[in-house]
C-alpha cells in the first residue's frame, strides 16, 4: 500500500514538473516573412484579368497579415486575402489594354515587392479575355441604352407608320422627322403634332421631310 501511494505522489509530482516547465519555456518567435516567388513573373505582358501572386517562406500570422498592404499603379483597387503563406491580389475592376502596371507589396510600410507589367494589346487577347470584354461591353451598352429610354421613354412609341407619313426619331439634331407620302397641307401637319402630342412625343422640334425630297 505504501509503495502505491509512493509511486502515486511521484507521477504526481512530474506531471506538475512537466506542465510548470512547458509554461516556463521560452517561445520561438517565428522568423520574419519573405517572399520566395511571385506570379506572373516581374516583366511580363499580362491579360487584362490577372491575378497577381506572391508566395512567401511561411503563412503569417493573423496580426502580420493586417500588416501588408498592396497597390497596383497607376490607380486600381486591389481585392486581397491569404491562402497559407500565399498573398493573392485581384483587380476590382477591368484594366486598361496595353498600359504599364506596377504591383506593390508593404509590410508596415516597408517596401517588400515592386514589380511591373504590361497588359496585352487586344489583337493578342485570349479567346477567354475576348468573350469576357465583349460580355463587358454588351452590358454597358445594355446599361446605356436603359438609361437613354429612361430619359426619353417615349421613344418606345418610334417609329409610327401612317398611311400618310412616317415619323422617326432622328439623334442628329435630337428631333422627330416625319416623312410625308402625300403633300400635307398645314391642317394635315397639325393633327399628326396632335397624334403625337398624344402619345407623350414631344414635337417643340420637327423636321418635315416634304414629298418627292430626300432626307
Amino acid at each position: 500500500m505504501l509503495i502505491k501511494k509512493y509511486w502515486k505522489a511521484l507521477l504526481v509530482t512530474f506531471l506538475v514538473i512537466m506542465v510548470f516547465a512547458s509554461v516556463m519555456a521560452p517561445r520561438t518567435e517565428p522568423g520574419p516573412l519573405s517572399i520566395q516567388s511571385i506570379s506572373p513573373a516581374s516583366g511580363s505582358e499580362i491579360s487584362i484579368y490577372p491575378t497577381f501572386t506572391a508566395t512567401f517562406n511561411r503563412a503569417p500570422t493573423d496580426k502580420e497579415q493586417q500588416s501588408f498592404v498592396s497597390r497596383l499603379s497607376p490607380d486600381v483597387s486591389l481585392k486581397t486575402s491569404w491562402s497559407g503563406p500565399v498573398f493573392i491580389a485581384t483587380p476590382s475592376s477591368t484594366i486598361a489594354i496595353s498600359t504599364k502596371y506596377t504591383w506593390s507589396i508593404t509590410q508596415s510600410n516597408s517596401s517588400v515587392l515592386t514589380s511591373s507589367y504590361v497588359t496585352l494589346p487586344i489583337e493578342r487577347f485570349s479567346i477567354e479575355d475576348q468573350k469576357k470584354l465583349q460580355s463587358e461591353s454588351d452590358y454597358q451598352f445594355g446599361q446605356e441604352q436603359l438609361e437613354y429610354y429612361k430619359q426619353k421613354p417615349w421613344l418606345t412609341k418610334l417609329p409610327i407608320y401612317a398611311a400618310t407619313y412616317a415619323a422617326v426619331y432622328d439623334s442628329t439634331f435630337d428631333g422627330i422627322r416625319i416623312r410625308q407620302k402625300t403633300l400635307f397641307t398645314q391642317q394635315m401637319k397639325n393633327e399628326v403634332i396632335s397624334y403625337l402630342t398624344s402619345q407623350g412625343i414631344p414635337t417643340v422640334n420637327i423636321r418635315w421631310i416634304e414629298f418627292g425630297s430626300t432626307p
